[in-house]
């Protein structure tokens, strides 16, 4: 299946379609958020997290596709955004701007660090790395190690940050 993002009578609406004959499985209005991006599913195939924005504020929330009620993950006045699912759903990676808020912009900018959520107990960790760059679109592969783009060097490029080792590789 294939989700995402559509608008209906003006409001976010969750959309998910068959990906092999493109016929919508489920529309879901989330009466709890204003607005919400950037879907992913969780392994289990039963929920996806977006993030969601209530009241200018963004956090991220899981939907149940059954009950298709929100629950929230995070609640702080950072922004997270663009998550993705370790290979077993127990981590959840994502960008983060608390560095940012709580050290300093970087020549006036909001910049965004990755980090990464215990998805049941909620413990957040902050990846050590890049930090006063845009770290985005974090993705972990079948191995659990993650990739992001960041343009630490001013140029976006992607890198590769191993778990086994907790080094980072430049791929271009």
């Amino acid at each position: 299946d294939f989700a995402f993002v559509g608008i209906k009578k003006g409001k976010n609406v969750l959309v998910i379609k068959d990906a092999d004959n493109g016929k919508t499985i489920q529309t879901i209005s989330v009466s709890k958020l204003d607005a919400f991006v950037n879907p992913v599913y969780h392994p289990n195939g039963k929920e996806i997290v977006v993030t969601g924005l209530m009241e200018g504020q963004p956090d991220l929330y899981s939907i149940n596709l059954k009950t298709k009620k929100a629950t929230q993950l995070t609640n702080d006045i950072y922004s997270e955004n663009m998550a993705s699912f370790s290979s077993d759903g127990s981590k959840l990676i994502f960008c983060y701007d608390k560095n940012s808020i709580t050290e300093g912009r970087t020549e006036g900018k909001y910049t965004y660090d990755i980090a990464e959520i215990d998805y049941l107990a909620g413990n957040i960790r902050v990846f050590n790395f890049f930090h006063g760059a845009d770290n985005l679109n974090p993705v972990f592969d079948h191995n659990d190690n993650f990739y992001f783009v960041s343009d630490r060097d001013g140029l976006r490029n992607m890198y590769k940050y191993d778990q086994t080792n907790g080094r980072v590789y430049q791929m271009t």
